[in-house]
């Protein structure tokens, strides 16, 4: 898995506060504003 991963060229910068951002999306969408997990993403 390591050898595709040194394949892939990334573009762009890459600061704390996208990464935050990113981060509270994900979460966002995973668990919803209560935290708990979202129905059906558990499998």
């Amino acid at each position: 898995m390591t050898d595709e991963l040194n394949k892939l060229e990334i573009f762009g910068d890459r600061k704390d506060e996208d990464i935050a951002k990113l981060d509270a999306i994900v979460r966002n969408k995973l668990f919803g504003s209560s935290g708990v997990p979202v129905k059906g993403l558990d499998k």
